[in-house]
């Protein structure tokens, strides 16, 4: 059995010792970096034109929206406002009543 195990080992070393041996696969050329043309900057641009214009109409609309919450919000001030009168001159009217019927 050790007869068969040399010539074994022997080759498997063989094989491992040449592939270390050999010379590395070389590396795949690296593509050079292509110069931009003008048509490429130009739709480059269109499309951060887009983006700032899209941008822009998105600030519009927060500015809108907080308009509309501001005069929101002083319709509802003005409604409490009207409520709690409401209340108070429903309130002195029932006292009112209250003070005739005794």
């Amino acid at each position: 059995m050790t007869q068969r195990l040399e010539p074994l080992a022997l080759l498997t070393c063989a094989a491992l010792l040449s592939a270390c041996a050999s010379a590395p696969h070389p590396a795949p050329p690296k593509e050079a970096a292509k110069p931009r043309s003008g048509e490429q900057i130009l739709i480059e641009s269109q499309g951060l034109q887009q983006i700032g214009e899209r941008w822009l109409e998105g600030q519009r609309k927060v500015q809108q929206g907080e308009e509309l919450i501001r005069q929101g919000q002083q319709k509802i001030d003005e409604g409490e406002r009207i409520v709690e009168e409401g209340r108070k001159i429903m309130k002195e009217s029932e006292e009112g009543y209250q003070t005739i019927k005794k």
